[in-house]
Formats: structure tokens, C-alpha cells, sequence
């Protein structure tokens, strides 16, 4: 399973549990709710796509098979967006 980093141009500010993600150069904002702002957390604190994983079962209490499918469809979201780049 690829790893993602946080493109260096995003800038973001987590406000009352939530991060929200500004792209300067296009001037877009973006919000994330509890579960994006934890995963997204993760990755910047460079935890393993399997360690965030781990995570959501423990966090959600869901089957690991629903948290992987969840938790990448989310990722390849933000990739799309450029706000997450492979490493």
C-alpha cells in the first residue's frame, strides 16, 4: 500500500477538532469533518496507511475491510485535490 505526504503548499489549521486545508495558489478551502481531520492528522504525523487504518476500526469499531475502503477512497479524495502527493 502506497504512503502520501502532505503537499508542502497546503497550508492547515485544525479549529474546534476539524482541519481546514487552504490551497494558496488556487485560493480554495477546504474542510475536513472529525474523521478527515484524524486521518489527515495521521499523515502528518507520518503514520502508515495500516497504522491509520488500525485506527478507524479502533476509533469506529468497523471491520477492518470497511475502514481500508473508506480510508483510501479518502486519501485518493485529498491526492485528487493535490493536497496529499505520493511519497
Amino acid at each position: 500500500m502506497k504512503g502520501y505526504r502532505i503537499n508542502k503548499d497546503i497550508v492547515s489549521r485544525m479549529i474546534r477538532g476539524k482541519y481546514y486545508l487552504v490551497d494558496p495558489r488556487g485560493h480554495i478551502l477546504h474542510s475536513v469533518n472529525e474523521t478527515g481531520s484524524m486521518i489527515f492528522d495521521s499523515i502528518r504525523k507520518n503514520r502508515s496507511i495500516t497504522q491509520i487504518i488500525d485506527m478507524v476500526c479502533d476509533e469506529y469499531d468497523i471491520d477492518r475491510r470497511a475502514a481500508k475502503e473508506d480510508t483510501e477512497e479518502f486519501l485518493e479524495l485529498l491526492k485528487g485535490k493535490n493536497i496529499l502527493i505520493p511519497s
